[in-house]
């Protein structure tokens, strides 16, 4: 059975975890609510490595079973709303 969530993950200057797979996999979709770019990568994820999400930008990714997404900040305080379907 499939379970709905819906978060806020305050991203800033240090790398954090903000969607991971569990168990059986997820889609996850990502709206950039702060007035900063947030950067989408995996562990070690850097502002110059990143994919950027600009303020408003959203962005549906499906996230495999074990797999974790990060995010990274050039300021404090970025929140991302998120929207998660865990299968």
């Amino acid at each position: 059975m499939s379970a709905l969530t819906h978060s806020t993950v305050t991203v800033g200057v240090t790398e954090v975890e903000v969607a991971d797979g569990g168990t059986d996999g997820s889609e996850v979709l990502i709206v950039n609510r702060s007035a900063a770019t947030v950067f989408l990568g995996a562990t070690g994820v850097l502002t110059t490595t990143g994919i950027p999400m600009e303020t408003g930008d959203r962005i549906s990714l499906l996230i495999p079973a074990s797999a974790k997404l990060y995010a990274i900040a050039n300021f404090a305080s970025c929140d991302l709303v998120l929207l998660t379907v865990e299968r």
